[in-house]
Formats: C-alpha cells, sequence, structure tokens
C-alpha cells in the first residue's frame, strides 16, 4: 500500500519517485481519494493522474500567447501556477461577459514581476476602486497634479511634463503603507486630487507598470499610491477641481489619446469677484445658460468672467 497523508487541502501521495499532492479543487481528488482507501496501487493510480491531466490539458483555454490560460475547472493559471486573486476572479467574469481578456492577461503578467506580495494583492483592487483603466500592454493609467510649471509639488526639481519618464531605486521607494507621506513617485485616483493642494497646477496621466508599484498608503481611502518609474503620457486639462469628472469611461484605454478638452460636453462655468477674490458661481453649463446668468449678475452689479471647459475667458462682465 502507497504511503500518503490527507488533509484539508488535499492529498499527498509517496510514490517510488517521489511524493506527488493533489489538490482538495482537483477533479480528479475524490476518485484518488477512494481508490487510496481500496488499497489501488503505484500503477493503477498513475494511470488515473495521467488521464486527469491530459484531459485538462486539452480543455484549457489559452489566452494569446501571454502564459495565462484559464482550465476547465474555473481556475486562472500563469505558466501553469494557479493565481487566485481579485484580478483572475475579474477576469472570468468578463470571460463570461465575453470581454477579451489580453489587456487582463498582459496586466497579470507584469504584476506578478512585482516582488512585493502586498502590491500583487492590493493593485487591482486600488485601480477598481479609482476607476483607473488598464492599457494593452498590460500597464496601467493613474493621475497626477504638479505645478504650473510641470515640476513636482513635493521638490520642485522634477519634469512632469507629457513625454517624461521618472524612475528613481526601487529600494529607496517606502514599502510601508503605513507611512502616509514618504519617500517615492507618486501616483493617485480622481477622488485623491481634491484632497492635494495646488489648485493652479496641471492634473498629468501617467503610466505605470504594475511591477513597479511599491505601495499603497492607508490614508485618504488608499486613494494614493508609490511606484519607482511612471511615463507621462498625457495631461487632463479638463479637469474641474470643484467638480471633478472622472477622464476614463472603460476599464481597458485604447485610444492612445488622452488630452481632454471636454468640447462636446457643457463644460463653461462663471466666476464672481467677491471680496475674498474670484468664486465659482455655476458650472457645467451650455454657453448660453453661462452667457444668461452672467448678463443677470451683471444687472445685479456684480463682475467676473465665463470661462469655457479649458478655462479660456468667453466673456468678462
Amino acid at each position: 500500500m502507497l504511503p500518503f497523508i490527507i488533509t484539508n487541502q488535499g492529498i499527498t501521495i509517496v510514490f517510488s519517485t517521489g511524493p506527488v499532492s493533489i489538490s482538495a479543487e482537483d477533479p480528479s481528488y475524490a476518485q484518488i481519494r477512494d481508490l487510496l482507501k481500496a488499497g489501488a496501487g503505484e500503477t493503477e493510480i498513475l494511470e488515473v493522474l495521467d488521464a486527469a491531466k491530459q484531459e485538462l490539458q486539452e480543455s484549457i483555454e489559452t489566452i494569446g500567447d501571454s502564459g495565462v490560460a484559464i482550465r476547465s475547472d474555473g481556475l486562472v493559471t500563469l505558466e501553469g501556477q494557479v493565481i487566485d486573486n481579485s484580478l483572475t476572479r475579474r477576469m472570468l467574469t468578463m470571460r463570461e461577459e465575453g470581454f477579451d481578456l489580453k489587456p487582463m492577461a498582459a496586466f497579470l503578467v507584469n504584476l506578478q514581476k512585482n516582488p512585493s506580495y502586498r502590491a500583487r494583492k492590493e493593485l487591482y483592487t486600488f485601480l477598481e476602486v479609482g476607476q483607473l483603466p488598464l492599457t494593452p500592454d498590460g500597464h496601467f493609467l493613474a493621475y497626477k497634479i504638479v505645478r504650473p510649471d510641470y515640476k513636482d509639488y513635493h521638490t520642485g526639481t522634477f519634469d512632469n511634463s507629457v513625454g517624461q519618464v521618472l524612475s528613481m531605486p526601487r529600494e529607496e521607494v517606502d514599502d510601508d503603507c503605513n507611512h502616509t507621506c514618504s519617500a517615492g513617485l507618486h501616483f493617485c485616483s480622481l477622488d485623491y486630487l481634491q484632497h492635494f493642494g495646488g489648485a493652479d497646477g496641471h492634473v498629468m496621466i501617467l503610466k505605470i507598470n504594475p511591477a513597479d508599484v511599491v505601495s499603497i498608503p492607508a490614508d485618504y481611502n488608499n486613494t494614493k499610491g508609490r511606484c519607482c518609474r511612471y511615463e507621462v503620457v498625457g495631461e487632463y486639462t479638463g479637469y474641474r477641481r470643484q467638480n471633478p469628472r472622472p477622464l476614463f469611461d472603460t476599464s481597458v484605454w485604447v485610444d492612445g489619446e488622452v488630452d481632454d478638452e471636454e468640447d462636446d460636453v457643457p463644460g463653461h462655468y462663471v466666476e464672481v469677484l467677491t471680496p475674498e477674490g474670484l468664486e465659482i458661481h455655476d458650472e457645467g453649463l451650455e454657453q448660453e445658460e453661462a452667457m444668461r446668468i452672467a448678463a443677470d449678475l451683471a444687472l445685479e452689479g456684480k463682475h467676473g468672467y465665463v470661462r469655457n471647459s479649458i478655462d479660456e475667458v468667453v466673456k468678462a462682465f
């Protein structure tokens, strides 16, 4: 009789060639367990395992040439290793809905190259909550607010204009999520922008490889992160601090362009001069409506501007 151990996780059998483990989730688990109870020999059990392996291989659905596959038992694998996390579970859902899984497979490949266990577990959930899309090559897009001269707010030395690639040694990025403001290259979701100073700055779009993410700090409801490298690929020119609208409307961003002038949406707003300075009176308006409000304010003896979605003055009153 073959030596074996049965646990809640599965069975380990010691064959003449060495030990083999069969997971409790394996389709052949029940049959192997019954054979062991019946005192079956090595040859009979190996035949069952080989047949199950062959059947599984024939039923695997590969995703491009990524090395990612979906088994008939509903598990996602990468180079044969089962990966079970929020990303792979979402992949199974989107597969049922008929979506192309190649971008998610590419993202999974890149993500698994990240040496941080915590980053691998937390990053995709962060992207879903923050409505940050993947790119076809398995990276993701995020936001960053910078100074009017495109330099970073913290040091004023790093150029974040479109086309720049910023990087630093990974070991110099703080990987402790409880350190909220610390060393590293920072990125964020839309919700974090309103908490950050510098309303006169630019909102940039970053492209980040998930392998380069180091930490998701716990403050501000997990809306920002630290990484060791990113590429600045665009500017969100239509961002309105008082009424932020997400730039991205799909889970995979394939347009290649991330600039947004909001020309096709009601984007005019009215600024009114007060003793404290200019204050926004109304926003998200059609131009005709903004002009009407400005005329009414002028009759009240007030002064200010009508501006469009890219902050150009359309009318002074």
